[in-house]
């Protein structure tokens, strides 16, 4: 959700620490799993309002897009595949980036997302729902035709 793992890594012991922490605060209305999650969350947005820099590009040579079972240009494709798809979710807001990380790649229920996000369950689901259709359409032209038309979604225009 931060885009730098360094910054998920922080991120993620701060949420550990103010779990053990704050342990007598949770209400047990929910899971304590939502409840972690939902520190998380806030320390996620805190992070982001903190760090007002513009997004940053992903460093090529920290990523290991060299597979042994491909060739030099096959990895350069999944090298290029990965980045536009990590810039897609870079690009989108940070209310629905969260939405689509909690839904598919977390794999989270929306019930359990509606309550880390602190928003209904019906809106769970509309920002998951956005953030899919966003990426969607902005990743199509890397998708084969047949399938980009089972899906019936056009690329976006390429941005100046």
């Amino acid at each position: 959700m931060l885009g730098d793992r360094e910054a998920a890594e922080d991120v993620a012991q701060e949420t550990l620490l103010r779990t053990v922490e704050r342990h007598a605060q949770f209400r047990g209305d929910g899971s304590l799993f939502a409840w972690a999650c939902s520190i998380a969350i806030n320390l996620c947005r805190a992070r982001r309002l903190a760090d007002r820099k513009a997004p940053r590009a992903v460093d090529p040579a920290r990523l290991d897009g060299k597979s042994p079972a491909h060739g030099p240009v096959s990895n350069a494709i999944i090298l290029e595949t990965h980045q536009r798809a990590a810039s897609a979710v870079r690009g989108l807001s940070p209310i629905l980036r969260e939405a689509f990380v909690l839904r598919f790649i977390e794999d989270l229920p929306f019930q359990d997302i509606a309550e880390i996000t602190g928003v209904s369950e019906g809106a769970a689901r509309l920002r998951a729902r956005r953030a899919r259709l966003s990426l969607q359409s902005h990743l199509a032209d890397l998708l084969e035709p047949a399938v980009r038309g089972r899906l019936d979604v056009q690329p976006t225009p390429a941005r100046p």
